[in-house]
């Protein structure tokens, strides 16, 4: 009788065992990106991922209260940032509105005056570029159509 209760002990800890191990597979399992009608989310050791997420595909943010990914334009800690419509971060020049070009360093929107190799171009307060004849600090300047300053 004794080594019956013993097997059944060793067979009911293992089973035990293999259910905890099973549970634990399957937490990981549910981590990725997960759609709810338009909006995306990113799951994250069981949770819904709030903030910033890096990828091997880029930046992300994700709403910090919904979770929600982001697109479009959004303003972070002072800062603009746009989101393509896949939810990446851009860099570089963008043109999200027809006739509308926008630089973003480091996925910051600039504003003022940038400078990208011998050729300067005015960023305007809502960030898009300039074009055509402006008058600054008291003296004009003419913005090609590709922004470049003459």
């Amino acid at each position: 009788m004794g080594h019956r209760r013993y097997w059944a002990a060793v067979a009911a800890a293992g089973m035990i065992g293999a259910l905890s191990l099973g549970s634990a597979f399957t937490s990981y399992a549910e981590d990725g990106w997960s759609k709810s009608g338009e909006n995306w989310t990113y799951i994250y050791n069981g949770k819904v991922h709030t903030g910033w997420l890096q990828t091997s595909e880029g930046w992300y943010y994700m709403d910090l209260s919904t979770g929600t990914m982001t697109k479009g334009f959004k303003q972070i800690d002072g800062k603009w940032y746009f989101f393509r419509p896949n939810g990446l971060m851009a860099t570089g020049w963008i043109n999200p509105e027809d006739g509308k070009w926008y630089y973003m360093l480091d996925g910051v929107m600039v504003t003022g005056w940038l400078k990208i190799g011998n050729d300067y171009y005015f960023m305007r307060g809502n960030g898009a570029m300039a074009t055509g004849w402006r008058e600054m600090e008291g003296a004009w300047y003419y913005f090609q159509s590709n922004g470049n300053v003459l």
